[in-house]
């Protein structure tokens, strides 16, 4: 006899399973995934509900549309576990939730049909989720130094404040900022970051500051102006892009912004009693200007870390337009990969080129220093000081329109044993590039006189991974140089989050 289809529960498993993210935490949840061979990865699954926890401070619609949009699509328990993983790290991502932990409960059901006559059995596991989110600080205020290079030093103000939901439904988080120091002669920064969506960030920033330009203390630039930029970046990405099944957890993104800025420019006494004779260049770029950018970033990024990679590989385009007086756009590959156990030995390439056309319809008013590329330092091409490549106008890096760098890099763990698990590295790295002007002439010409006579260095050292930076002691040599070139033999610091 012909029955209507029925769900009949015939066991409560016994599994429970936990996800936790942390904001300071960038490991990936898919570690958890060995658990499940191949055939319960492709259970499938069901939602049936979700009971959340610490979440009074979001407003509910605005929870809704993270869960639809992630753990709610599942449909197999590999695709829970991912979803899960994407669902905690976004909620830290847009200021939702300081922390997100995810407890499940399946129950294993069968869904017997009969409609033709015949019982047809399809295992069906229901699965009732527990998040439980530690909420954001409403308010947070903190004070701190800054070292980095060239014997730079700041000291900075910052306070935090999110927005109740009573007042704005978004998720909306500011903050302000004051910072002084040996460079930054002041600068107040108030920025605003609104969750639009689970893919989308509206970030709006309003600043002012001052600081000098280049190491000899004769430039100093003041910029006033706002910052208005939508930042999309999907959930998951599709299989060309990435294979759902590795443990990769890659990061794509597409940022559109809009800038405007008075900028100041002004000519100052570089602080010593020696005399110094300024550029034609620099002394050109004296006075005011109304600075306005319309630009786009493009970035994937299949990295296991941002800083301090041991596999995968970075894509990096960006273009900016500044209406009536310059293009610009930069090309950035690095590739990186690891032998041996524990990633004993790490390889990674690196290579950069950028292009700069001024498109005012005065071929005469050049292109302004600060929107130039320029090349050297500790944390660019090595064993040259900072901004010691490319044109010189007398004493003056004046930057360039072009640019090509590249760099090999290899890492080792301490040979010791009991230094063998620590943060330090063993460094050895080749670097070269060259930068120049161009002067509007053709693109080909352009490659042609990027491809030949390049500055090289070449050295060892001991890299320090520490969560928050990382910090280079090399003992570098050039091999190679231009005449102009500002040559830094010998011992060489670098400090940053971002590396040739």
């Amino acid at each position: 006899m012909a029955r209507a289809a029925r769900l009949e529960r015939i066991k409560v498993t016994q599994l429970s399973m936990t996800l936790s993210s942390e904001v300071a935490n960038e490991d990936s949840l898919d570690v958890l995934t060995p658990i499940f061979n191949d055939s319960t990865a492709s259970k499938p699954i069901r939602v049936a509900g979700v009971v959340t926890t610490g979440t009074d401070s979001i407003d509910p619609s605005v929870l809704q549309s993270y869960l639809d949009e992630t753990i709610m699509k599942s449909i197999t328990l590999e695709q829970l576990v991912k979803s899960a993983d994407v669902l905690n790290k976004r909620l830290c991502q847009h200021h939702i939730a300081l922390n997100a932990k995810q407890s499940f409960h399946f129950q294993d059901y069968k869904n017997i049909s009969d409609q033709n006559g015949m019982h047809s059995v399809l295992p069906l596991m229901e699965v009732v989720s527990q998040l439980d989110v530690l909420p954001p600080k409403t308010f947070t205020a903190k004070t701190g130094t800054n070292f980095g290079n060239d014997n730079d030093a700041e000291a900075y103000l910052q306070f935090e404040k999110l927005i109740d939901k009573k007042y704005l439904k978004l998720p909306t988080r500011v903050n302000l900022e004051l910072l002084r120091g040996t460079k930054i002669h002041s600068s107040f920064l108030f920025n605003s970051y609104s969750s639009l969506s689970p893919q989308t960030i509206l970030n709006l920033k309003v600043f002012s500051q001052f600081y000098n330009w280049n190491t000899n203390k004769g430039l100093d630039i003041g910029q006033r102006g706002a910052r208005l930029s939508l930042r999309y970046e999907p959930l998951f990405l599709h299989e060309i892009l990435h294979n759902p099944h590795s443990s990769e957890c890659p990061t794509l993104f597409h940022e559109w912004f809009l800038e405007t800025c008075w900028r100041s420019t002004k000519i100052c006494s570089p602080g010593t009693g020696a005399p110094y004779m300024y550029s034609d260049t620099i002394l050109s770029q004296a006075g005011d200007q109304l600075r306005t950018l319309l630009g786009h970033t493009f970035v994937l990024d299949k990295r296991n870390h941002n800083m301090c990679p041991t596999k995968g590989t970075l894509l990096k385009w960006s273009n900016e337009l500044s209406p009536g007086k310059h293009l610009k756009t930069q090309f950035e590959l690095n590739s990186v990969k690891s032998w041996l156990n524990d990633d004993f030995i790490t390889f990674s390439t690196t290579f950069k080129t950028g292009y700069l056309k001024n498109i005012s319809s005065q071929q005469s008013l050049p292109v302004h220093i600060c929107d130039k590329f320029q090349s050297g330092g500790p944390n660019d091409i090595r064993s040259f000081q900072t901004f010691g490549l490319g044109p010189r106008d007398l004493y003056d890096a004046i930057g360039g329109d072009a640019f090509v760098s590249y760099g090999v890099s290899m890492f080792s763990r301490l040979p010791w044993k009991k230094v063998e698990k620590s943060n330090f590295r063993l460094h050895w790295f080749f670097n070269g590039g060259k930068l120049i002007n161009h002067d509007n002439t053709s693109l080909s010409n352009c490659i042609g006189q990027l491809s030949r006579e390049h500055s090289t260095s070449t050295g060892i050292g001991l890299v320090l991974r520490h969560p928050l930076a990382r910090f280079e002691l090399n003992f570098s040599l050039p091999i190679t140089a231009h005449e102009n070139d500002l040559m830094r033999k010998g011992f060489q610091f670098g400090l940053g989050l971002a590396f040739l």
